[in-house]
């Protein structure tokens, strides 16, 4: 945070300026101690023999994997649970992260303990808090938390990954369509009438957005989602899938993620995610 001054603020003011930082920093003193000792009471209590790594982090594999190791910018999958060092309680279970790693998208203690790893392996991490949110209060994760992970490497290449789940989605639903060149499924329900749209026309959907998991995570809700198709306004799955339909038709579009989202993903969707569309061309001007 910055403060700025006026130059004609009284003494007084600046002094108690003064005070008030001089006791947040004691405060933060305490927290950072209170850490410590909280950190070496529970590596006391259970047992813990591992020394630290140099930076601070326990590393305590469970079970070394079988695959090899992530190299750094690769995009990379893993499970955990994480806790807090104070209390048992879990914070988050049986959660599935994607990012790329060794490049900061994951805080400093996570990018460091899969280093150790190869796929397939599991391990806990404890992360003191400066390997992890240090002195930020991150939702209810409070400043100076040393942070508890249970993870496991699942895959260090996404890319292969999904298109291995993808195909694997194609058996299991028996979709024998052919995909376009740039890797689309399109499987039509009903042809609709008229004209095909055309690039640089506007045109009105109704939409609901699926993984391949079958959960939904975006739809029109009843408001029809207009574009302007051909100009990169939307997915390039969309654009391509929509100029398939006619007026009144329906479809349902499978789309791999490099003509989704990519590799660096948007918002709720994850990077490398496949994703599926049943969409209805209401209107095209």
């Amino acid at each position: 945070m910055k403060l700025l001054f006026k130059t004609q603020f009284s003494v007084l003011f600046v002094l108690l300026v003064a005070s008030f930082f001089t006791s947040c920093e004691d405060s933060q003193e305490d927290l950072q101690q209170n850490e410590k000792l909280l950190l070496e009471q529970y590596i006391a209590d259970n047992s813990i023999t591992t020394p630290a790594k140099a930076s601070g982090l326990y590393y305590l594999e469970n079970e070394e994997g079988t695959g090899a190791e992530a190299n750094t910018g690769a995009y990379i999958m893993i499970k955990y649970s994480s806790r807090l060092l104070k209390g048992n309680a879990a914070m988050e279970s049986n959660m599935e992260a994607r990012f790329k790693y060794g490049v900061g998208q994951a805080i400093t203690g996570i990018d460091e303990g899969i280093s150790y790893m190869k796929e397939g392996g599991t391990a806990e991490m404890i992360i003191p808090s400066d390997l992890a949110f240090g002195n930020n209060e991150v939702g209810n994760i409070p400043p100076y938390s040393t942070l508890i992970y249970n993870v496991e490497l699942t895959t260090i290449d996404l890319p292969v990954y999904e298109q291995q789940l993808l195909d694997g989605y194609i058996v299991e639903n028996q979709i024998t369509e052919t995909p376009t060149a740039t890797g689309l499924y399109y499987i039509e329900n009903n042809a609709g009438t008229g004209d095909l749209p055309e690039d640089g026309e506007t045109v009105y959907v109704n939409y609901t957005g699926y993984f391949l998991d079958g959960t939904r995570f975006s739809a029109s809700q009843g408001a029809p989602f207009s574009f302007t198709l051909g100009q990169g306004q939307v997915i390039p799955g969309w654009d391509e899938g929509i100029a398939l339909m006619k007026k009144g038709g329906t479809a349902r579009l499978i789309l791999p993620y490099s003509i989704a989202y990519g590799t660096e993903g948007y918002g709720s969707i994850p990077p490398c995610k496949s994703l599926i569309f049943d969409v209805e061309l209401l209107l095209m001007k």
